[in-house]
């Protein structure tokens, strides 16, 4: 596994300290750019921005055709991304997709949203601190 960005590599290595999970979908080339995290059941995304290498941070949920997977917490990249962004994809919603919150439907557990249909096709790993040290 490879993690071009500092930034990414340095706040997995947050993430683990604070009690997070941390999630991958193995692939063939390329390095890590997009990881799911989980603690207490909760579930979010975050990627590395293209252009910049610091982060997104996103919610996930169930496919839903008026909402999609999940919603971006944050305007722009993150280059100093800290515990209470990666909080923030635990979130229901966005303050301003109010309104939708009847459309949309959280997964249970990260057992769960491996398990969905739509995400079963990829196989996951999960991140140690011994991976990326």
């Amino acid at each position: 596994m490879e993690i071009k960005s500092e930034i990414m590599r340095d706040f997995i290595k947050e993430l683990l300290d604070n009690g997070f999970k941390v999630y991958y979908y193995e692939r063939e080339r390329g390095p890590l750019t997009d990881v799911l995290i989980e603690k207490d059941n909760k579930i979010g995304y975050i990627q590395q921005d293209y252009f910049s290498g610091c982060l997104h941070f996103d919610t996930v949920h169930k496919p839903n055709r008026n909402v999609g997977t999940g919603f971006r917490m944050n305007d722009e990249p993150v280059c100093n991304p800290t515990i209470r962004h990666a909080e923030s994809t635990f979130a229901q919603r966005p303050h301003w997709a109010s309104g939708m919150d009847g459309e949309i439907k959280k997964y249970k557990s990260f057992d769960e949203y491996r398990k969905y249909p739509v995400n079963a096709i990829l196989k996951y790993a999960e991140i140690n601190k011994h991976d990326i040290e």
